[in-house]
């Protein structure tokens, strides 16, 4: 077993609902799936007074998994955003060039402030 944790698989779950389904043990899932018994134990006990679903299971890790993070900056119809949208349509300018261009329009306000990263990964999302 490797000492940094990685999240279970959709594999992992299949296995887990049907040894669990056939009555096995935690140690016997646990060593199958070469993870640890509170592992095991910790996925099912979260769907408890239910059977256990696989399907649930991932289902509910998705969305756990979405809510989880830092909202980005970039959010349609704010000001940063139009402004942001202007100069990527009618200038036809870089994320590169925007950045530095908010930051020099405005050097005391933070939240008009973007990387060109942010810029880069909101036009692809």
């Amino acid at each position: 077993m490797s000492s940094s944790y990685h999240h279970l698989s959709p594999e992992e779950r299949a296995t887990i609902m049907i040894q669990h389904g056939q009555g096995a043990t935690l140690s016997s899932i646990a060593r199958l799936l070469g993870r640890h018994r509170s592992t095991i134990s910790r996925e099912l006990s979260r769907q408890s007074g239910r059977s256990y679903s696989a399907v649930q299971a991932a289902q509910r890790y998705r969305s756990v998994r979405r809510r989880c993070g830092r909202p980005s900056k970039l959010q349609a119809g704010t000001r940063l955003s139009d402004r942001v949208v202007s100069m990527l349509e009618h200038r036809q300018w870089s994320p590169e060039q925007i950045a530095e261009k908010l930051k020099r329009e405005h050097p005391d306000d933070p939240s008009m402030h973007v990387s060109h990263e942010t810029i880069y990964s909101w036009v692809y999302a």
